[in-house]
């Protein structure tokens, strides 16, 4: 069986867990497995520094690196989320 950091985004977006405009942030920004994403994250403390990435696309990649890291992220927007 396939642990969860090697699924790929490619994946997600079949399994409609991602919609096409992450997809594609992830797909042009080298991004192509859960571990990438992780690591990403954990290198860059956001992935609002990616380009024609918004608010709503960052909230998802953040919930993602959550869903299927081993270690809970917690975030600026997470905590906003959680409060309203």
């Amino acid at each position: 069986m396939k642990s969860a950091e090697h699924t790929t985004i490619k994946e997600l977006y079949i399994k409609n867990e991602i919609n096409s405009r992450v997809y594609n942030i992830c797909r042009y920004n080298n991004i192509n497995t859960i571990e990438d994403l992780v690591n990403y994250f954990a290198q860059n403390g956001t992935f609002k520094k990616i380009r024609n990435n918004g608010k709503i696309s960052n909230t998802k990649l953040e919930y993602l690196c959550n869903k299927y890291s081993k270690l809970p992220i917690i975030t600026n927007t997470t905590i906003v989320t959680l409060i309203q």
